[in-house]
């Protein structure tokens, strides 16, 4: 259920970038990996939840304001073509970026609120996902 609701998540990302820029942006799964590892990063070294989300959200808001002011916007009267291309380039330097940063062992952040897990219509569902 959890990721499915990530999934749903980004997909309304990605629409919502497509209206407003009128840009299929290939890079917009990057900029959720880069956000998820930073969080799980940060909380690993003892940050707060709030603290951590916080600057993780932060820190990839200015990664796209930097992607569309040093990218997109220099060309923005290139065809639709040339601009996913981009995209996909920026995808592939936050992917290589990411590697050099996080390594390429998996990272897991910690549960929000420890404890057991909660009943829900008969369903254990895990304090993580409730």
């Amino acid at each position: 259920m959890a990721t499915g609701t990530t999934y749903a998540l980004v997909g309304l990302g990605i629409g919502l970038i497509f209206q407003v820029t009128g840009v299929i942006n290939f890079a917009q799964g990057d900029f959720v990996m880069v956000s998820g590892l930073m969080f799980a990063t940060l909380r690993a070294n003892g940050f707060g939840t709030p603290f951590a989300a916080l600057i993780a959200v932060g820190v990839t808001t200015v990664i796209g304001a930097l992607t569309h002011l040093l990218v997109i916007a220099p060309v923005h009267r290139a065809g639709h073509h040339r601009l996913m291309i981009l995209t996909i380039g920026v995808s592939i330097v936050l992917q290589g970026a990411a590697l050099l940063v996080f390594g390429a062992d998996a990272h897991f952040a910690l549960e929000f609120s420890p404890g057991g897990s909660s009943q829900l219509l008969g369903v254990a569902v895990a304090r993580q996902y409730a």
